[in-house]
């Protein structure tokens, strides 16, 4: 369940032992950075998608002037326009290659910034008409499509340089449907090799790559793993993951091994999961799929950025003006039993959608938030299960340097710290992928970087940047020496701070319950409003083909509902 922002996973080898069941194993999250508060580089989406999109005046069928008229109803309204959203408007047309059904249409209004945003593209009105569906719009909050799934440009060293500030990497591909799309569009896409190197304290130099494969196979055949599976079939309630973890630290002999296990845990589980391990439920945390299923499959990045395989996918809703942007939802009424009354706000100006029915594919910090109100309020069940899943609080830094002032190993891909610090940076290198470009990222969250984000996000972005970026070179001076140069340039995310977004990614909180996942994707009122995204699957949260199933799942479920609905008219 990584979305991970991209598949950090520093010991990827042999990660199916760290199930119960031998098919399950982590799933990496591409994860995010949100390209709305950077003001530093050029969003593609914003510059490819947003200017043959979305002329609110030229959108088909939206009334732009709050027009609560009889002819402003529509069958679907779906609210957020990342994977979630998009997925579900294209659910049934026959190009995507898991079935040949034709496609309904759908209105997205997005509030939400769902992984990865793709757009819908229309069938013929006839093909809709028979599955129930005869209009449809997407609204979105930001005023880029794309969600999680932010490619933003920036110019270094006179290259145009693509950076995903969210979603990077393609997992699983042999069985990930996104790869068929990738395929599809004939996406460039390079295979990770994650080759890692991990650096002791004081810039003593990296350990020796067969003693890192020799202590990851301890930890997974004889270590962690099988010590917190035991636990967990022991223990008669709940508990953090931390209570594990330390007492597994506690029991071995050797300083090097403590610090070993304790970058393990930070980078495996804490960055991979989005979740510090006081939070991650003991019972629970890794209760995912790989991706890959049961084979052995690569993960993909790249080069071009998210941006490559979102705009193909959304050309058609663009180009046929189905987008509003701009336009946060804020009140969901389902209090009918016929009709869904949705406001939403463009150019400050209160707007008034009718519909059917509706699918909110918003992130789970936004549910957490309240951020849109809905009336009655979502039932329990609903805000129960919104209450135990846990949002992740991961970040992600990019730094920039001149060529001639590169000081880390070329074909090296991740590059991990020994110090444990109160925030943790786990570095990827690019330049296998990106043509040589000089630049690192890194994937960080931690309460000091929290207390920063929280204290200068907003009010001031450039503290915030350089105080990211301070904390990140005392971690690669640790790695290198106090010699290696500041960073001529540097991006950060601010996912936490984003009001859209409100975190990373969704994880198995502590005391959360077995079903809340799938609780949070039933069909709320009289089969009129239906959740769908990342935190809504029960095997593959936190990953953008998790939010493009469930999205997929709630389009259905909506079609279904309209066709029920007009059987009733029709007796």
């Amino acid at each position: 369940m990584k979305l991970l922002w991209g598949g950090v996973a520093l010991f990827c080898a042999n990660r199916n032992l760290a199930k119960r069941n031998p098919t399950l194993g982590n799933i990496s999250n591409a994860f995010h950075g949100q390209s709305a508060t950077c003001n530093h580089g050029r969003s593609i989406q914003g510059l490819v998608l947003r200017r043959a999109a979305l002329n609110e005046d030229n959108v088909h069928g939206v009334q732009t002037k709050g027009n609560d008229e009889e002819d402003s109803v529509y069958d679907v309204v779906i609210v957020g326009a990342g994977w979630a959203g998009l997925a579900a408007g294209r659910c049934y047309d026959s190009n995507l290659g898991y079935h040949n059904r034709p496609q309904p249409s759908y209105q997205l209004v997005s509030n939400s910034f769902c992984f990865f945003c793709v757009l819908l593209i229309t069938v013929p009105a006839n093909m809709l008409a028979k599955r129930g569906v005869d209009s449809f719009c997407i609204l979105e909050a930001k005023d880029h499509v794309g969600g999680r799934a932010s490619t933003v440009n920036h110019q270094w060293e006179d290259k145009d340089v693509p950076i995903d500030m969210g979603a990077m990497w393609i997992h699983g591909a042999a069985k990930n449907i996104l790869n068929r799309l990738a395929l599809k569009y004939n996406v460039d896409t390079r295979t990770s090799t994650y080759n890692t190197r991990i650096y002791k304290e004081n810039s003593q130099g990296c350990y020796e790559e067969k003693q890192v494969e020799e202590f990851r196979d301890q930890l997974y055949g004889n270590g962690f793993f099988p010590f917190q599976e035991e636990r967990q079939e022991s223990t008669e309630c709940d508990e953090p993951l931390q209570t594990s973890a330390d007492l597994f630290v506690d029991q071995l002999k050797s300083p090097v091994e403590k610090q070993l296990a304790r970058l393990f845990l930070r980078s495996l589980i804490e960055i991979e999961y989005s979740g510090l391990l006081k939070d991650l439920s003991l019972w629970m945390w890794n209760d995912d799929y790989d991706l890959g299923g049961t084979i052995e499959s690569d993960d993909y990045f790249l080069p071009q950025g998210h941006v490559s395989l979102i705009e193909p996918f959304a050309a058609q809703l663009v180009s046929n003006h189905k987008i509003v942007l701009e336009a946060p939802v804020e009140t969901i009424d389902y209090r009918s039993k016929d009709l869904i009354k949705v406001a939403y706000r463009s150019k400050n100006e209160k707007q008034v959608l009718r519909t059917k029915k509706m699918i909110v594919t918003v992130p789970l910090g936004v549910l957490k938030a309240e951020s849109i109100a809905f009336v009655p309020k979502l039932p329990r069940w609903t805000k129960r299960s919104i209450r135990r899943l846990g949002m992740g609080r991961m970040n992600k830094i990019f730094l920039f340097w001149r060529k001639e002032d590169v000081f880390w190993p070329h074909d090296t891909e991740i590059l991990g710290d020994l110090t444990e610090r109160d925030s943790n940076f786990l570095f990827a290198n690019p330049r296998p992928y990106n043509g040589d470009v000089p630049m690192l990222f890194a994937f960080f969250q931690g309460p000091v970087a929290d207390r920063v984000e929280e204290q200068y996000a907003k009010a001031d972005p450039t503290t915030y940047e350089n105080r990211i970026r301070d904390l990140a070179m005392k971690s690669l001076r640790s790695m290198f020496g106090d010699t290696i140069p500041m960073p001529e340039k540097v991006v950060v995310t601010m996912w936490n701070a984003d009001e859209y977004t409100m975190g990373a990614y969704s994880f198995n909180q502590v005391g959360m319950g077995e079903h809340d996942r799938q609780l949070l994707a039933q069909p709320i009122g009289r089969n009129q409003v239906f959740i769908a995204g990342e935190a809504a699957h029960r095997r593959y949260f936190a990953t953008t083909t998790g939010a493009f199933l469930t999205g997929r799942a709630a389009a259905r479920k909506a079609i279904a509902a309209l066709q029920a609905d007009q059987r009733k008219v029709a007796v």
